[in-house]
């Protein structure tokens, strides 16, 4: 697609353009003292813009390069915002190491949760799947109990998605709280355990993505 639209880069250099010019914005808001709340917030808002920009390029060259930033940066803008209001709430940089080590745990131990009921969704709906083509076999109508099936399907993987996509994003979270730990200057031996729990986190999320494959796939037989 024309370069991959010369590397998310529209003709006129639109994309590159607004990335540079963000930040600048934001060097230009570090140097007059701005707080890191404030900061925080510009961060995700910059981020957005970018990623929006990018994906817009490739949608519908400059133009699409231009909604897509205004989009992504009202989106990054409220994510920066849930993130700054929760890293305001640590007392103090220890008190975000243990507790954001503690979020991780939680939330590992919820993507397996996770993973294990959609094993189970996936195998009943295989199992719904093969009755139904046993009675089909069989001669009977089963356009009904499909119709139904596929609701029920839907209903179920549209919340797998969902909880998937909630967790990978609280991923993205924790590892950003664990990267601005190490800007802060933690000690290493601080972080090792926070470490640990979000690499389990990141395993068992990328498990959950792939059950969720599996559920989708299972879902496409009805």
């Amino acid at each position: 697609m024309s370069g991959m639209r010369d590397m998310l880069v529209g003709r006129s250099g639109t994309p590159r353009a607004l990335t540079a010019a963000l930040a600048l914005l934001l060097g230009g808001c570090a140097e007059t003292g701005l707080d890191d709340q404030t900061l925080t917030i510009l961060g995700g808002s910059a981020v957005g813009a970018g990623a929006g920009a990018g994906i817009g390029a490739l949608v519908d060259g400059d133009r699409g390069a231009a909604l897509g930033a205004g989009v992504g940066a009202l989106v990054g803008l409220g994510a920066g915002a849930l993130v700054a209001e929760r890293k305001a709430s640590y007392a103090s940089l220890e008190d975000q190491i243990v507790t954001e080590t503690r979020v991780a745990q939680a939330r590992t131990s919820e993507a397996q949760a996770e993973v294990a009921a959609i094993r189970r969704a996936t195998a009943a709906i295989e199992a719904r799947v093969d009755a139904l083509e046993s009675a089909r076999r069989g001669g009977r109508d089963t356009r009904a109990a499909a119709v139904a099936a596929r609701g029920d399907a839907a209903k179920r993987l549209a919340a797998a998605e969902a909880r998937s996509e909630a967790l990978a994003a609280e991923l993205a979270t924790s590892r950003r709280f664990l990267a601005d730990a190490e800007a802060r200057g933690a000690p290493p031996a601080r972080l090792a355990a926070w470490r640990g729990e979000i690499a389990a986190f990141t395993a068992q999320e990328a498990q959950l993505r792939r059950e969720v494959d599996a559920l989708r796939a299972a879902s496409a037989r009805i």
